[in-house]
């Protein structure tokens, strides 16, 4: 196991998420990853917490568009289920989501 990538996403309460999107595109360059989400701060549904797309990352690659996010079309589809934790608590995800 290696750490690829680090990276600090800061969304403060009801600023804009993410389109719908998956990781594993951003990584052609290795067969398996696994994407972490340590929250620093409580993440609910009403101060817009990550949301999946649940069962879906057994299709594989959705309908992505050029850009790499999932299309409108695909995402229109999908029944997402948020995703709240705890502060300081870490749940692990790697294919459909969004950010709230």
């Amino acid at each position: 196991m290696f750490l690829y990538k680090e990276k600090l996403n800061w969304k403060y309460p009801g600023g804009a998420g993410y389109a719908a999107h998956q990781d594993a595109p951003a990584y052609a360059q290795i067969s398996q990853h696994c994407t972490c989400l340590l929250s620093v701060d409580a993440s609910t549904v009403h101060n817009g917490c990550l949301e999946f797309a649940s069962g879906r990352h057994e299709e594989g690659f959705i309908g992505l568009t050029s850009d790499g996010v999932v299309s409108q079309e695909e995402e229109d589809k999908m029944e997402f289920t948020p995703c709240e934790v705890r502060q300081s608590q870490q749940p692990a995800a790697s294919i459909a989501c969004r950010g709230g």
